[in-house]
């Protein structure tokens, strides 16, 4: 083993992925690429012990104190000391055992820090300059067409977001164009141009990066304002051709901002949780309507029809299985219409105990059980929308040309007359809005009133609720006919087939729990949703808490019951050994290779010890560095509990998906090109469970690594079609 040119080799691996083609092992980030390269070649141990000796014989491990405080801050190990666990550089060292923090002076240079950054600018405070700034890179020309490109590549991408921008001036505006069109052309920059370019849009400042990212900040708000949250990030890449260009920018003038994401975050201008149907109704919109629930019952005392303001929903007498056969349908046919009617019954029946529903209205008089109010719903419903909005966004400044031609847009969609063409652009209207930086996170939220106005463009009786009178229905529609001769005729059984709550999802939406699914459905199996309430119940079993720690025994437990559903399963064929890995474990569906769950467990550990999420693997040599790492036996803990939380998740979703009969509630999902509809009878909702939502990580009270997932068995809706 030649072990100069392992080590030779590792540099200069390295040194591909670093701004200025040298490594600094005085930068913790090169440290730590290094390391990495030579783990590949080399005994791991050897390589901590020897890359990190220097430090351990200078420091004894840290003290109680030290630990204690450790923990109470949420720091971690980065190479030269300790910092935050989602934030750049480290705040604090070992000095004797003691944790000390680190006192950053802006005057003074300190490249220990893993900065590729200089001081900061006197003449403003956020701006910032490239280490490997050289004032005669203004004179750099691209030579080839890799770099040409890079070039080309740069203006387009800035050219495109220039309607993001909110200008103070016309002549700021010609400014920044001219900019674009001369970083294009390869000309010299004009210092007056450049300087109201800075206003606009800076060069995102990469410090703590191993591998740098050459990216712009576009102010979407105020100019000089260049917060998270106030900013529009163009993504140009990590390629020694991109940062070329940006050598230039800088020393043609052309600043760089810092990319802090603690104190200079703020809120975007329109986040989630602002445009929801009811702060709507209550500012601009109906305001919240009160409807009081009139019930007719009969001899029994069993409810025969509930009369809901201008729209009355009557139980269905269910027909017997063999007239039907006896008339000849089919039997898909007969299902269908068996569910239809089953489902309308449980909608009535679920007003046993309400006597008054709250809607959301987002048209002032617009009542949506008469076609009238229907159709002002449609017409009016995006105006309302788009001048909410507004008014929200103008709170925090002008708007742009981008957001002022997407409220526009908004606006006009009421005055499209076909129904087809209204859905088709209202879907690539809340497409394109969430291209715009400031509206992205608000587009869920506002795709619920707009989603509203499109059934309604429908003829459907589409209506928001106030409270949480219904289980997972963001809306719900009611039958658009009301007191229909015959209920069980087959026209009316049409119409039902659209009728009952329907979850509002955009693209497909974000990972949510699986319970109010699973409360709310009806199966074939009587026996089905109490063991799918079993296997939910096992959740904390396997994740732990922070009171309930991570053991052995809970886990055993949980796995233990999880096996007894496992066999009920197979026994009713809901599970076979088509859906077992080699290793006995469950197959993931849709995973690439069929990856277990087995497997899941251990890559995810090691992916996220790997991104410092998990402590590394205790060695000797970090034990004795006083380092925190993860124990043997808290690894084991780990593997096991993610691997059977993974399995419940597939369980669940398997035996939910196998004996579904109907769903008292239907799925609309918005996407770039259609509403997808389903109605819960003959389109269902499946759910697809989500093994890796996003987790949170903490410790329990015996001091265990945890891992939990944000959401209780995390998963998506399908549509499938019979």
């Amino acid at each position: 083993m030649d072990l100069k040119k392992i080590i030779s080799d590792a540099i200069d691996n390295v040194s591909y992925r670093t701004t200025n083609g040298m490594v600094d092992l005085n930068d913790p980030y090169h440290l730590h690429e290094v390391q990495l390269e030579l783990k590949k070649y080399l005994d791991p141990n050897t390589v901590e012990m020897v890359l990190y000796e220097k430090d351990k014989e200078k420091q004894p491990p840290l003290d109680d104190a030290g630990k204690k405080e450790k923990e109470k801050l949420g720091l971690i190990w980065k190479g030269q000391g300790y910092g935050k666990e989602n934030e750049d550089g480290i705040t604090h060292k070992n000095d004797g055992g003691k944790l000390v923090k680190i006192e950053k002076d802006v005057d003074k240079k300190d490249d220990k820090t893993g900065s590729i950054f200089k001081d900061k600018e006197q003449d403003s405070k956020d701006v910032v300059r490239n280490k490997d700034y050289d004032a005669k890179n203004a004179d750099w020309q691209p030579e080839g067409g890799n770099q040409e490109k890079a070039v080309k590549r740069t203006a387009d991408k800035l050219r495109n977001a220039v309607s993001q921008i909110p200008f103070e001036s016309e002549e700021d505006e010609a400014a920044t164009n001219r900019v674009i069109s001369n970083i294009e052309n390869g000309d010299p920059i004009d210092p007056k141009d450049s300087e109201v370019f800075n206003k606009y849009i800076r060069i995102k400042e990469t410090g703590g990066q191993s591998n740098p990212e050459f990216a712009f900040y576009i102010s979407n708000t105020a100019a000089g304002d260049f917060r998270q949250g106030r900013r529009v990030k163009v993504e140009m890449g990590t390629g020694q051709n991109g940062h070329m260009v940006r050598r230039k920018l800088e020393a043609q003038g052309i600043q760089a901002a810092s990319a802090s994401t603690t104190a200079g975050k703020v809120p975007p201008k329109l986040s989630g949780k602002i445009m929801t149907m009811t702060k709507i109704a209550q500012d601009k919109g109906g305001g919240i309507v009160e409807h009081k629930v009139k019930k007719t019952r009969n001899a029994d005392g069993q409810i025969e029809s509930v009369t809901v303001g201008g729209r009355t929903i009557k139980r269905i007498p269910e027909p017997d299985r063999k007239e039907l056969e006896a008339q000849g349908m089919s039997e898909k046919d007969i299902n269908k219409k068996i569910a239809t009617i089953k489902r309308n019954n449980k909608m009535v029946d679920q007003y046993e105990n309400i006597d008054q529903v709250e809607e959301a209205r987002l048209v002032k008089g617009a009542d949506t059980s008469t076609k009238e109010g229907r159709e002002k719903t449609a017409k009016e419903g995006p105006v309302v929308m788009a001048d909410s909005i507004r008014a929200h966004m103008e709170k925090a400044g002008p708007l742009t040309k981008a957001e002022e031609a997407m409220l526009d847009r908004m606006k006009a969609l009421g005055d499209i007359e076909d129904p087809e063409e209204y859905e088709r652009e209202a879907m690539k209207m809340l497409s394109d809005m969430q291209k715009i930086e400031s509206m992205r996170k608000g587009v869920p939220d506002v795709a619920e009133a707009i989603i509203m106005c499109v059934m309604n463009k429908k003829g459907l009786d589409c209506v928001a609720p106030a409270g949480e009178t219904y289980k997972v229905a963001d809306l719900i529609v009611f039958p658009p006919k009301d007191n229909p001769e015959d209920p069980n005729s087959a026209e009316y059984i049409v119409f039902l087939e659209s009728t009952g709550g329907l979850s509002v999802k955009w693209k497909g939406g974000a990972a949510s729990g699986a319970r109010a699914k699973v409360e709310v459905t009806a199966f074939k199996s009587e026996e089905t949703q109490g063991r799918l309430t079993k296997i939910l119940d096992l959740h904390n079993n396997f994740m732990g808490t922070s009171k309930q720690p991570l053991t052995r025994k809970r886990i055993d437990s949980g796995k233990a019951e999880l096996d007894k559903q496992e066999q009920w399963a197979r026994q009713n064929g809901m599970l076979s050994d088509d859906d077992f890995g080699d290793d006995g474990s469950l197959i993931i569906p849709g995973s690439k290779g069929n990856r277990t769950t087995k497997q899941w467990a251990n890559d995810s550990i090691a992916d996220w010890q790997s991104k410092g999420k998990l402590p590394p693997d205790c060695t000797p040599t970090l034990k004795q560095s006083g380092i925190e790492c993860l124990t043997k036996e808290n690894k084991a803990l780990l593997v096991d509990s993610l691997d059977q939380y993974c399995r419940g998740g597939i369980m669940l979703a398997k035996i939910h998906n196998k004996d579904l009969e109907y769903q008292p509630y239907g799925n609309a999902n918005g996407t770039a090109d259609a509403l997808e509809l389903s109605n819960g009878i003959d389109c269902v909702n499946h759910m697809h469970f989500q093994p890796n939502p996003g987790f949170d990580f903490t410790k329990d009270k015996d001091g265990n690594n945890i891992v939990r997932p944000n959401a209780v068995y995390a998963g998506h809706l399908e549509k499938v079609c019979d």
